[in-house]
């Protein structure tokens, strides 16, 4: 890659050290989407994701027909995305890098979470976009 980028990091099992995994071969995941995006691709896929306006509107409300995950009752997913307190969208990772896009209808907002750093217990971009959530608009109870 040329110009700026953000460095990715996945912390050493044993010591706990982070160590740089920028440069690698993202189809590593394969079928999972092997993306290399910015904040304003992320905001450009999540307007067509939550939107539909880059499938039919018979396929994005098949979509949209959420059902229970069984994880917490505030996490549903459908076609492709998710229901996360009201807030539709997706979030994925890959070695050094962790994002979460939302958009919530009813409120006209995105938001979007970018983190450079992936480990074996995961990222920590959900829990990040549940915290923002919840300062943005602290009169809702979007994660009970």
């Amino acid at each position: 890659m040329e110009g700026q980028y953000s460095h990715g990091y996945f912390p050493d099992t044993l010591t706990g050290e982070l160590m740089d995994f920028t440069v690698m071969d993202p189809s590593i995941g394969w079928a999972a989407g092997a993306m290399v995006s910015n904040i304003p691709d992320l905001k450009i896929y999540l307007d067509a994701l939550s939107k539909g306006t880059m499938i039919s509107a018979k396929s994005q409300e098949e979509r949209l027909k959420f059902v229970n995950t069984g994880v917490v009752d505030f996490v549903k997913y459908g076609l492709g995305i998710f229901s996360m307190g009201g807030f539709i969208g997706h979030n994925g990772g890959i070695t050094g890098y962790n994002t979460t896009m939302c958009y919530n209808p009813g409120l006209d907002a995105a938001i979007i979470v970018s983190v450079n750093e992936f480990g074996v217990n995961g990222g920590k971009s959900d829990a990040i976009f549940a915290k923002l959530a919840d300062l943005l608009f602290p009169d809702k109870s979007f994660f009970k």
